[in-house]
């Protein structure tokens, strides 16, 4: 009830001061909502179903991914707001793979003489969404969505509402899991609408700090799909070492890279 009575405070307040239509200020109103909802899957690639031979295997030996299902939450509504509003940031993100079609057509460019020794190799970022830090993600989505307004819809709002939005839907993390009512501390809703954005977005601040501006690794292949990441290297220390200077920028030291080097190309 306090989260419901948060979000349509916030967004009678914004309603009011952008003149919004009493149509416009009703439908995105809370209204019968309930607190998201944790709900567990089974990681089916990550282990071989040759080990599974009772109940207890499932729990001893499988990973899950915890999604927080936030549909008919009371941030809903505004969680789709931010989201279509700074969706159109990704585009000025040159790490960001939009689909495997864009990742094709990158390697297809790539000049067969850069190749000569190198290997194709992928890394995958360690439970991302919950090892963020929700303040920094805020900050790092509001300082780009400054520097890009002139390519957003901002559907008539303000950027200081976004803000405002973006704030109350990220910070209210309580979820219920086999009917208790719990807080996440710690991290985005791997569920909640604007977390790939923020998670796209805060990486980023971190490559933009190193293999954007060290000239190192200026002229070698590299793009990024939220978590995934591929690049061209010689040996996996030369890998790490790559996928190593992203995390370094990370001030709480939470980002941690599991680098996949192929053996043979």
């Amino acid at each position: 009830a306090v989260v419901s009575t948060q979000s349509r405070s916030l967004w009678n307040n914004i309603s009011e001061r952008r003149n919004f239509s009493h149509e416009v200020n009703k439908y995105f109103l809370s209204h019968g909502t309930h607190l998201p909802t944790m709900y567990i899957l089974l990681k089916t690639h990550k282990f071989d179903i040759k080990d599974i031979n009772n109940t207890e295997d499932i729990f001893l030996r499988c990973k899950v991914r915890p999604i927080v299902s936030c549909c008919g939450s009371p941030c809903e509504k505004l969680a789709w707001l931010c989201t279509y509003i700074l969706s159109g940031l990704l585009d000025h993100i040159p790490s960001h793979l939009q689909n495997i079609f864009q990742h094709l057509d990158q390697l297809k460019e790539i000049p067969t003489e850069e190749l000569l020794d190198m290997r194709f190799c992928s890394a995958d970022i360690s439970a991302l969404y919950t090892n963020l830090n929700i303040e920094g993600c805020i900050k790092d989505v509001m300082e780009m969505a400054e520097e890009f307004t002139h390519s957003l819809d901002l559907l008539g709002l303000k950027l200081v509402d976004v803000h405002q939005m973006l704030e109350i839907v990220l910070t209210n993390s309580f979820f219920t899991f086999d009917g208790q009512v719990y807080q996440q501390l710690v991290g985005l809703f791997m569920g909640c609408k604007p977390s790939p954005i923020c998670a796209v977005i805060r990486v980023y601040t971190f490559e933009k700090r190193s293999v954007y501006t060290d000239s190192h690794y200026l002229n070698i292949p590299y793009g990024r799909y939220i978590d995934d990441a591929y690049t061209t290297a010689r040996t996996l220390e030369e890998a790490q070492d790559m996928f190593n200077s992203i995390a370094s920028q990370d001030p709480d030291g939470r980002l941690k890279w599991e680098v996949d080097f192929p053996e043979d190309n």
